[in-house]
């Protein structure tokens, strides 16, 4: 899911990363200011390594997003703004295919969000990219 929404801020113009490994977010977060949003993503809001590496970009100064299914999760708790889906698992390998997709949609609702704010500069970001892959990737 991280690394979707990354792709999708970066497309716009917003630097984005998707930090899917503890290393990196100590490392990465570390460095966090109240210039950063740092988007913290778990299905249940319960996942520490996900909730401290949070912690640390908040005491950074960063704002603080949480998409979890949980409003009273300990995630949603400690950030500055929640979103919340609303999905109930009904067994943990399931929620590879389904949770998931609440979570995509709202990544996306978050992209679509910022492409609006963008206005112009959004659509000429679309422009430039397609007259690229039509350039680079696509068969003439």
């Amino acid at each position: 899911m991280a690394k979707a929404g990354a792709l999708r801020l970066a497309s716009l113009g917003v630097t984005a990363l998707a930090i899917t490994d503890p290393y990196e977010g100590l490392l990465t977060l570390s460095s966090s200011s109240n210039k950063d949003v740092v988007i913290a993503i778990s299905h249940t809001g319960r996942s520490e390594v996900v909730i401290q590496l949070l912690e640390i970009a908040r005491d950074k100064g960063a704002r603080t997003v949480a998409l979890t299914n949980y409003s009273d999760s300990i995630l949603a708790d400690k950030c500055e703004f929640a979103l919340v889906t609303s999905f109930r698992e009904r067994r943990i390998n399931a929620a590879v295919s389904t949770s998931s997709i609440e979570q995509l949609c709202m990544l996306y609702a978050i992209y679509f969000l910022i492409a609006h704010l963008q206005g112009g500069r959004a659509e000429q970001t679309f422009l430039e990219i397609e007259s690229n892959a039509e350039r680079i990737i696509r068969a003439k």
